[in-house]
């Protein structure tokens, strides 16, 4: 299922500006329609087989936490949902200390998987207050009432780490890309000079029966957490594997 490309132009344009809807009021241009009251929307994915859409909410320091957006594509309806963080992290996600400050939740790559008829399950980018990998589970309702989304677990990145994109994996597993070291203070300068391969550390898009390669990151001083693995080199078929 994919995005309605003006739904993806218009709410790309609000994570840049959203002072630039109150020119147009909302209205209408030509054949294209605006979704407003949305800000700094980092990444959309529309869930399978439903009329919804999850948009990541990039955080922008105090009076700007970040979240998550529920957007109803045929009405443009925008719903921002409360998580329910009350419940204790799955077994899978033992490791994971407790659940984020809902205050200090700063969504970035987002990915979804269906795990049932009524059930996704969210993996999300977070920079605030810890640089994470946060679980979610996203149940749909009958008729037009919003999914609700209950926090299932997380796993923490290590400190030196700048994670952007996520996807499911076959499986249990995911992938994240990273596309900085914090703990280079050159990291930004050696990307813009080309002196550090960007070719895949950002965004990375998968689909069974591919491959992806991409410059190896972080350095192997760097600790990573069990849950994940450095690769090179993925190959997507029933089963992920990586080198």
């Amino acid at each position: 299922m994919e995005l309605p490309v003006k739904y993806a132009a218009v709410l790309a344009i609000t994570a840049f500006s959203a002072t630039a809807f109150s020119a147009i009021d909302c209205q209408p241009l030509g054949p294209v329609s605006f979704i407003c009251g949305v800000l700094n929307v980092e990444d959309l994915i529309a869930l399978p087989g439903t009329t919804w859409i999850l948009g990541s909410r990039f955080a922008r320091g105090q009076g700007r936490p970040g979240g998550l957006y529920l957007i109803q594509s045929t009405t443009g309806r925008v719903t921002e949902p409360t998580i329910d963080y009350s419940v204790s992290p799955d077994a899978a996600y033992s490791v994971c200390p407790s659940p984020p400050d809902g205050a200090a939740f700063g969504a970035h790559g987002i990915s979804a998987r269906m795990i049932s008829r009524s059930r996704a399950r969210i993996l999300a980018v977070n920079h605030a207050g810890r640089e994470s990998i946060e679980v979610f589970d996203l149940d749909l309702h009958a008729g037009n009432k919003p999914p609700t989304i209950r926090w299932r677990g997380c796993v923490v990145a290590p400190p030196e780490a700048s994670l952007n994109a996520v996807t499911h994996l076959p499986g249990a597993g995911f992938a994240v890309t990273s596309f900085g070291d914090k703990s280079d203070k050159d990291s930004a300068r050696k990307m813009v000079s080309g002196r550090r391969s960007v070719l895949s550390p950002n965004g990375l898009p998968l689909e069974a029966g591919r491959g992806c390669r991409s410059r190896p990151w972080p350095p192997p001083t760097v600790s990573w957490p069990p849950q994940m693995a450095r690769c090179s080199t993925w190959r997507l078929g029933e089963t992920a594997s990586c080198t």
